[in-house]
């Protein structure tokens, strides 16, 4: 497992959260993936969230699936 987090912080970036940022209505506690996204200048998210899917496209970043986020970067 320790492992498992040290790679994964090579690849991350933390964010303050402190942006404040309400367009999921129905289910407000998604909004802090648009918020993460924001402040970390996000090119994807990359969720099987229906309601940030929804969303489509929030500040340009794209909102996709895996499968979608795969066939594009094949392509």
């Amino acid at each position: 497992m320790e492992q498992y987090v040290s790679l994964l912080s090579k690849y991350s970036q933390r964010t303050p959260g402190e942006l404040k940022i309400d367009v999921i209505t129905e289910d407000p506690s998604d909004n802090m993936f648009l918020v993460c996204a924001v402040e970390g200048k996000a090119d994807f998210i990359i969720s099987g969230d229906n309601h940030l899917l929804d969303v489509g496209t929030y500040q340009g970043i794209q909102i996709l699936t895996p499968c979608e986020f795969v066939k594009q970067l094949k392509s």
